[in-house]
C-alpha cells in the first residue's frame, strides 16, 4: 500500500518582521489566528488615513468659504458696477445733450454774426445816402443835424465791429470748448466700455478704471460749466450791446431826410428799424430842429 506522507502543521503562524507589508496581506490568511503586530500595523494606517482625509475636508471647507467670499464680493461689486454704469448712462445722456445745445448755440452765434455784417452793408449804404442828401441839400440849415447823425451812425458802426470781432474770438473759443467736450466724451465712451470687463480685473484694476470713469465726468462736466459760463458772460453780452445798436441802423430801415421850405421850418429826420426778431421794432418819428441834440 501506498503510505500517505503527513503534512507537517507549521511550528507559527506570526508572520515575518522582515518583509514590510507580509504581516497586512497575511491577517486574513489565517481566519482564526489574528497577528497583533498587523492588526497594529493597520489601525496606524486607518487612522493615517482618517487624519489625512480629516486635513483634507478642512482645506475643502475652506476653499468653499474663500469661494463664497469671493462670489459674495463679486456680487457687491457687479450691483456697484451697475449703479455706476446707470450713473455714467444719465450723466452721458446729459453731457450729450448740453452738447446738442452747445452746437445749437454755435449755430445761433454764426447766424447772428452773419446778420450783423448784412447789418453793417446796410448802415453803411444808409450813412452813404445820408451823407450824399446832406452834401446835395441847398439849405445849410440841415446840414449839421445830418451830419451829427451820419457820426453817430459812425461811431456804432465802430462798435458794431468791435462786437463782430470778439464774437468772432469768442465763437472761435466756444468751437475750441466744444471740440474738447467731443473728446472728453470720447474718453467716456471709451471708460464704459470697460465696464463690462471689470470683474474679471483685480480690485486694483477695477478700482482704477473706476477713478478714470469719474475723473473724465468730472471733467466733462467741468468743461461744460466753463462753457455755459463763458457764453453767458462774453456772447451773451456781447449780444445785447449789438441788439441796441441796431435799434437805429438795421435789417429793413428806411431813412428820409426831409427839408422844409426855406422858411424857418424844422428839418424832419424819420427813421424807422423793423425787424422779424422780437425786441427790435423801433419807431422813432420826431422833429429836429438845427443844433437840436439827436436822442
Amino acid at each position: 500500500m501506498a503510505q500517505t506522507k503527513a503534512t507537517a502543521e507549521p511550528a507559527t503562524t506570526r508572520p515575518s518582521r522582515d518583509v514590510p507589508g507580509e504581516g497586512t496581506d497575511r491577517v486574513f490568511i489565517a481566519p482564526r489566528v489574528i497577528d497583533q503586530g498587523a492588526f497594529d500595523d493597520c489601525a496606524g494606517q486607518l487612522r493615517v488615513m482618517l487624519e489625512t482625509a480629516e486635513e483634507r475636508t478642512a482645506e475643502l471647507q475652506a476653499a468653499i468659504g474663500q469661494a463664497a467670499q469671493a462670489h459674495q464680493a463679486a456680487l457687491e461689486q457687479q450691483s456697484r458696477q451697475r449703479s455706476q454704469l446707470e450713473l455714467v448712462t444719465r450723466l452721458l445722456k446729459a453731457l450729450t445733450a448740453k452738447g446738442e445745445q452747445v452746437n445749437a448755440t454755435l449755430g445761433r452765434i454764426e447766424a447772428r454774426a452773419d446778420r450783423v455784417e448784412q447789418f453793417e452793408t446796410r448802415a453803411r449804404e444808409l450813412l452813404d445816402e445820408l451823407s450824399a442828401q446832406a452834401a446835395a441839400s441847398k439849405q445849410p440849415s440841415a446840414t449839421p443835424n445830418v451830419t451829427e447823425l451820419v457820426e453817430r451812425g459812425e461811431a456804432m458802426r465802430t462798435e458794431i465791429d468791435l462786437s463782430i470781432k470778439r464774437l468772432t474770438l469768442l465763437r472761435d473759443d466756444a468751437r475750441a470748448a466744444a471740440r474738447e467736450l467731443a473728446t472728453t466724451l470720447g474718453n467716456v465712451l471709451e471708460a464704459m466700455e470697460d465696464l463690462p470687463a471689470l470683474p474679471k480685473r483685480g480690485p486694483a484694476d477695477s478700482a482704477n478704471a473706476t477713478g478714470d470713469l469719474t475723473g473724465e465726468m468730472a471733467r466733462a462736466r467741468s468743461s461744460m460749466q466753463a462753457f455755459a459760463d463763458r457764453f453767458r458772460k462774453d456772447i451773451a453780452g456781447d449780444l445785447s450791446k449789438m441788439a441796441a445798436a441796431m435799434r437805429l441802423i438795421a435789417n429793413r430801415a428806411e431813412t428820409h431826410v426831409r427839408l422844409g421850405p426855406e422858411s424857418d421850418e424844422p428839418t424832419e429826420v424819420i427813421i424807422r428799424v423793423r425787424d422779424h426778431e422780437p425786441g427790435y421794432d423801433v419807431q422813432d418819428h420826431s422833429p429836429v430842429s438845427p443844433g437840436t441834440p439827436l436822442s
